[in-house]
């Protein structure tokens, strides 16, 4: 009778015995008939993994740090870092009378990039407006001034000193 273990086949009932031993040694099992696994081979290894591409800057937050300037209340304010001070957001309070606010230069401006916030604390735009007007050549939204009249608005405006010329953005 002829019989298959793992591998070898056997030809003679005499040599079955001697098969069973030698499978015994190195299998640990005598009984033909169980079910004996073969060796399971080695995993190969795992490829490597790719470097992580570089992070790049954190962008500017343009309220990470600011200051806040004392609450606007004058008529007209023509030079705005010299008469106020180099602030980012600006109070306007307009209960007595309308403001205007003339605007620097964007060339005159460190790497002509500024960003500010003009927000009326009063309420009270509707009835006194303000007027943030800018200097020649500069324009804002496309115009010579930029007409607040919304009770309690605010408006952001940045800097952009372009090809095309210095315009104050409206965000």
């Amino acid at each position: 009778m002829d019989r298959s273990y793992y591998g070898f086949k056997v030809i003679d009932n005499h040599r079955d015995k001697n098969i069973r031993d030698i499978l015994y040694l190195f299998t640990g099992c005598s009984d033909y008939s169980s079910s004996i696994t073969g060796y399971t081979g080695y995993t190969g290894y795992t490829g490597y993994t790719g470097y992580t591409g570089y992070t790049g800057p954190t962008g500017p937050s343009l309220l990470k740090e600011y200051t806040v300037s004392p609450v606007l209340t004058y008529t007209s304010y023509t030079n705005l870092y010299t008469q106020v001070g180099d602030y980012d957001i600006y109070q306007i309070n307009t209960s007595s009378n309308p403001i205007s606010i003339t605007l620097p230069l964007i060339t005159s401006l460190t790497n002509n990039k500024r960003s500010h916030i003009f927000t009326d604390i009063s309420g009270n735009l509707t009835t006194n407006n303000l007027t943030l007007v800018t200097q020649n050549p500069d324009t804002i939204a496309g115009n010579n001034s930029l007409l607040l009249n919304i009770d309690y608005i605010s408006a952001q405006i940045i800097s952009n000193a372009s090809v095309g010329g210095s315009k104050w953005l409206i965000i």
